[in-house]
C-alpha cells in the first residue's frame, strides 16, 4: 500500500475498516506540506480525522487521523530545565537530555539555566559567580537571555545582595500577600477593626 501523498507525514498504523481504511500518522516535526491543503507548516490541524481526496486505495476512501501536536510544548521545556534534577522522573530525564542534545543554542541554554540555579543558594562568593555567569551568557546568542541580563543589571546591587546574603524579607513578603487577599475577599470594605480580627484569627 503506497501513500504518495502523505509524504511529509511518519504512517504509524494503518487500519482496514471495510469501505474506508484508516491512517494513523503523525508530523516529522518539521515544517511539511499538509496533504490536504498543501502549505508548509509544523502546526496543522492538531487532533483530526478528514478523508484525503489524492491518496485512493482500491477505490474506497482513506481517513487521516494526523497528530500534530508538538512532542513537546515551550511551557513544558521551561518546567523541566528549572526543575529540581532529583524531582525528575526517568523519563523526563530522557526528554530533556534529548531535547538539549539537539542544538547547540539549546544545550547552552540548559547549561545556563543549570549555573544561574546553583547561584540562588546564597554564597559569599556568588557575586563573583553572577559576573562571570553573565560574560559566559552575553557571549551566547540568544536574545531572551541577553533581556534577562539587562533586567538584572538595572538593580545589579539588589541582585548581588540577594544571592548572597542569607538573610531576606520572605515571612514579610508573604504576611503581607496574605493581608491583600483578605482586603479582597471582603472586597475591601472592612474597617480597621474588622479587617485587624480577620488577620489575627486567620
Amino acid at each position: 500500500m503506497v501513500f504518495s501523498g502523505l509524504s511529509g507525514l511518519v504512517i504509524e498504523d494503518v487500519t482496514d475498516e471495510g469501505e474506508l481504511s484508516r491512517v494513523r500518522a503523525r508530523s516529522r516535526r518539521v515544517p511539511v506540506p499538509c496533504p490536504e491543503r498543501a502549505v508548509e507548516t509544523a502546526h496543522v490541524h492538531g487532533w483530526c480525522g478528514r478523508t484525503v481526496a489524492d491518496v485512493p486505495v482500491d477505490g474506497r476512501p482513506v481517513v487521516l487521523e494526523e497528530d500534530d501536536r508538538p512532542g513537546l510544548s515551550p511551557r513544558r521545556l521551561a518546567r523541566l530545565l528549572l526543575a529540581r534534577p532529583d524531582n525528575l522522573k526517568p523519563d523526563q530525564h530522557e526528554l530533556l537530555a534529548k531535547t538539549t542534545g539537539a542544538c547547540p543554542e539549546m544545550s547552552a541554554l540548559a547549561a545556563l539555566v543549570r549555573a544561574f540555579a546553583r547561584l540562588l543558594v546564597p554564597a559569599t562568593d556568588n557575586a563573583d559567580r553572577l559576573q562571570e555567569w553573565i560574560s559566559t551568557a552575553e557571549k551566547i546568542n540568544l536574545l531572551n537571555v541577553h533581556s534577562f541580563i539587562r533586567g538584572l543589571r538595572l538593580d545589579i546591587d539588589t541582585v548581588r545582595a540577594a544571592l548572597t546574603s542569607e538573610n531576606h524579607n520572605g515571612g514579610t513578603e508573604g504576611v503581607n500577600t496574605k493581608t491583600k487577599l483578605i482586603k479582597r475577599q471582603i472586597n475591601s470594605r472592612a474597617g480597621f477593626h474588622l479587617l485587624r480580627h480577620r488577620i489575627l484569627l486567620g
